[in-house]
């Protein structure tokens, strides 16, 4: 697995892009382990993983569903790369202590968080787009185990870990989606309704 933190991440060249997106599954085995990076759907070790992405007006969303196909309780974890599109060098970016939420203040405001179903662990972490930071994500994909930092200056990545434990044959789903606007009442009045399920033409 070569990958340098201090390059920008597969952008995408649609400008509405609030994030660049990378998923990685990461599975202990006896006294080893396994990694696969996902992409729209994938087919590994007997699970079956689909990510999609969509957008509306200040919002991206990235949902993933993994199904276990196999008749015996698996574990998993994903992790979620997040490089910041449209990155400005004096900006502050944070972990809430009270939730999943991460936060991007610059010119404008990015609001990063999770929709999911009860069960899955979550952990999260920022890195920076550094040397420092290669060798902080190059160990995470050796050990499964975030570095915990929840505060950085200037160009960053979020990280999330998704630690999944499915019963035989089930599935599940979940999402990540940012809010980014110029007012962060208008990202609290939107975070609020997406995470109370309201109606946001989402399929």
């Amino acid at each position: 697995m070569s990958i340098n933190l201090s390059q920008p991440i597969n952008r995408d060249k649609m400008t509405r892009n609030l994030f660049s997106c990378e998923v990685f599954a990461w599975m202990k085995q006896s006294h080893c382990h396994s990694l696969k990076q996902v992409k729209e759907n994938t087919i590994w070790h007997g699970f079956e993983i689909d990510i999609a992405t969509s957008y509306y007006k200040d919002i991206q969303r990235n949902s993933f569903r993994i199904c276990n196909t196999l008749n015996t309780h698996q574990r998993l974890k994903l992790f979620y790369l997040l490089e910041f599109n449209r990155e400005e060098r004096n900006h502050i970016s944070f972990t809430s202590p009270k939730s999943h939420a991460i936060w991007k203040y610059s010119s404008s405001t990015t609001l990063v968080d999770l929709s999911l179903q009860e069960g899955i662990l979550v952990r999260k972490s920022l890195y920076p787009l550094t040397d420092q930071g290669v060798e902080m994500w190059r160990e995470t994909l050796k050990s499964g185990h975030l570095a915990y930092q929840p505060l950085l200056k200037g160009p960053s990545i979020a990280v999330y870990s998704l630690d999944i434990l499915l019963k035989p044959n089930e599935s599940i789903e979940g999402t990540v989606f940012a809010i980014q606007n110029v007012c962060r009442d208008q990202i609290r009045k939107i975070h609020y309704g997406m995470k109370n399920r309201l109606a946001f033409p989402f399929k």
